[in-house]
């Protein structure tokens, strides 16, 4: 290309860009960058040597740190983890891909005792086995109202062929708002809802299987 026409053709496109609007360069800006290798989470992860395993890193170097790991409302031998350091975790998977294996290293003060470590790996595993129970729950919960809605939807669809040859003018119309309330009920329920209930089982199921290792540090973190 000579330097003539590279000089009119950025002339064009100044011309051009002047013409639209400044949130149209901008979301056009955006997009170029979201898709870029810019947000590619996998290059920040902390992987294992043996390249199928990712390593999340928490911390109890404190008794200001344990008392933040579990819930303070909790009186119970079992520990309770707190709301607040399962969301961590809960957070920290999730951005994870589903094809590696998680490793939570808990970095502790040398003076950490074992019966610390034991009380601290069942109180993963209680929470996660809680909220998995609590994922299939819901799960079923849903799998009924949907079966439900399917027969409702069913029954007024139905009622409104039988209403159809009525002299009630509003009836038809009514039920037939109705059926199609109930069955968008229904496929959102399938379509949304379940995938994402299916999706935070998962996610669960990767901290309650996770491998916690125990790392001792002379110094806090």
């Amino acid at each position: 290309m000579s330097r003539r026409n590279k000089i009119k053709d950025e002339t064009v496109k100044k011309k051009t860009n002047q013409k639209r609007k400044p949130e149209t360069i901008k979301i056009e800006g955006y997009k170029k960058q979201l898709k870029s290798g810019v947000f590619d989470v996998e290059d920040n992860l902390k992987i294992a040597e043996d390249g199928t395993t990712a390593i999340i890193d928490c911390k109890i170097t404190t008794a200001s740190d344990e008392l933040d790991v579990y819930d303070r409302f909790d009186i119970n031998a079992e520990r309770t983890l707190s709301s607040a350091f399962t969301q961590y975790l809960v957070h920290s998977a999730l951005i994870i891909p589903m094809k590696y294996d998680l490793e939570l290293d808990v970095h502790v003060h040398k003076n950490f005792e074992p019966k610390n470590e034991v009380m601290f790996t069942k109180a993963v595993k209680r929470e996660f086995a809680f909220d998995i129970k609590n994922n299939i729950i819901n799960m079923r919960s849903g799998k009924r109202k949907s079966l439900i809605m399917i027969m409702l939807s069913v029954v007024f669809f139905i009622t409104y062929f039988w209403a159809s040859h009525l002299e009630i003018w509003f009836l038809p119309d009514i039920l037939q708002v109705l059926c199609w309330v109930f069955l968008w009920e229904t496929v959102s329920s399938l379509i949304w809802d379940t995938p994402e209930l299916r999706q935070k089982r998962y996610n669960n199921l990767r901290l309650y299987n996770a491998k916690i290792v125990f790392i001792r540090t002379k110094r806090n973190i």
